[in-house]
């Protein structure tokens, strides 16, 4: 990947650990069964960052299905979330 050449090691940590968060979000709330509101924010947060790197790949051409199909699962869940409170 092209652009993590260009990013200082700082701000990579940074972006991973944003989205080890999201994924926590995504799954300790239902596993604790404690503030389920977390869920569909972590899912709408990790939408928005999975849209930077879609964008971000193809300016780059380079290949950004995956982050595209990540986006969408993150929309569906915070959308399931919001609609049914689940």
């Amino acid at each position: 990947m092209h652009w993590a050449a260009t990013w200082p090691p700082g701000r990579i940590k940074l972006l991973g650990l944003a989205e080890v968060a999201g994924a926590i979000g995504l799954v300790l709330p239902a596993a604790l069964h404690t503030t389920p509101a977390l869920t569909p924010i972590a899912a709408g947060c990790l939408a928005v960052l999975m849209l930077g790197a879609v964008q971000t790949h193809r300016r780059l051409h380079e290949s950004f299905g995956s982050a595209l199909v990540v986006a969408l699962v993150c929309v569906a869940i915070a959308a399931g979330r919001l609609r049914f409170g689940a």
